[in-house]
């Protein structure tokens, strides 16, 4: 009885260490550039089907959740040595149980593989662009090498770039294709839109883990410059951002200024923090971590506001 009663322990212990590893929180964000792809294309007259969005987040779900999991395995020296967060450092999990390695890197691989299955399955029901599997695929790729060998993009001085890519185009052009069935010009405005708030979000990402990062040999963008002019960067793209949404609005440049005035003012905030944040640099009391809460914050509060507003304009459709 007592070895059937620890080995229920044992059991629950690993599944939470899994979940925990797995940092299903992450998937919100993704979620909703996805559904903000789709919804877009919806407005730009796609297709409004159940089906086919669920079928589609079925594709990019595994394949951003595998991130987690790739990440954690080919990170654990640099996790080692930096200090837990709730949105930088990673999970933590492999350093203090590196017997689940094996078992990290088989679901990686395992949730990838799902992830292209389901990508071949809606090629063939919906018949998209041809370039669809391309994409799908290629967003595979895109997060197994961020940490990966032999490209290591985070190591090479890629990681804002290729992390950028992700949030701008793969998750919502994902989406906005699975919608849509291919990518256009409207889409590739938007996309040059969220690219600046790609690099918003992986800046404030990285900002805690600078002085780790740099011991642990990454070279990127915060290691490089420092955390001041990390901080100017996030400021200016985010200033840019509202600058091209208050531009829009007055020009009325797609007959829809009510709109873009929405969005205008949703991302004030993002900018007014990333504003602040920086004045208070330097100063005592300066909390970095919580700087960066603030900032993830900010960027989550302007994609849901844009899911909001794009659900809003679509919702006659249903």
């Amino acid at each position: 009885m007592n070895t059937i009663v620890q080995g229920q322990q044992v059991d629950r212990s690993m599944a939470s260490s899994i979940i925990l590893l797995a940092r299903p929180h992450f998937l919100i964000p993704g979620f909703l550039l996805y559904a903000l792809g789709f919804m877009f294309a919806v407005y730009n007259d796609g297709v409004l089907s159940l089906n086919q969005f669920l079928l589609g987040y079925s594709i990019m779900m595994p394949a951003h959740l595998a991130v987690s999991f790739s990440n954690d395995y080919f990170d654990v020296e640099a996790d080692a040595i930096s200090k837990r967060n709730p949105i930088s450092g990673g999970s933590g999990i492999l350093v203090h149980r590196p017997e689940l390695r094996p078992l990290a890197l088989r679901i990686a691989l395992g949730l990838m593989l799902l992830s292209a299955i389901m990508a071949m399955i809606f090629f063939l029901v919906y018949h998209p662009a041809w370039y669809f599997l391309l994409f799908a695929w290629g967003g595979n790729l895109i997060g197994w090498f961020y940490t990966a060998p032999p490209l290591r993009f985070v190591y090479r001085g890629w990681g804002e770039v290729t992390t950028a890519i992700a949030a701008a185009m793969i998750m919502p052009g994902l989406g906005y294709i699975c919608s849509l069935g291919a990518l256009d010009i409207k889409f590739l405005a938007l996309a040059g839109v969220l690219f600046g708030y790609g690099l918003f979000f992986i800046i404030t990402v990285e900002m805690p883990d600078i002085e780790s990062d740099r011991v642990a040999g990454k070279n990127n963008l915060l290691v490089r410059i420092g955390l001041r002019s990390g901080m100017v960067l996030a400021m200016a793209v985010t200033l840019v951002g509202s600058l091209i949404f208050l531009i829009g609005a007055m020009a009325d440049l797609l007959g829809a200024a009510r709109e873009l005035w929405v969005l205008f003012f949703a991302s004030l905030l993002p900018s007014t923090l990333a504003i602040y944040g920086l004045s208070r640099y330097g100063r005592p009391g300066f909390d970095v971590v919580l700087h960066s809460k603030i900032n993830f914050s900010s960027i989550m509060f302007f994609i849901i506001i844009v899911d909001l507003l794009l659900l809003y304009l679509i919702g006659p459709l249903f």
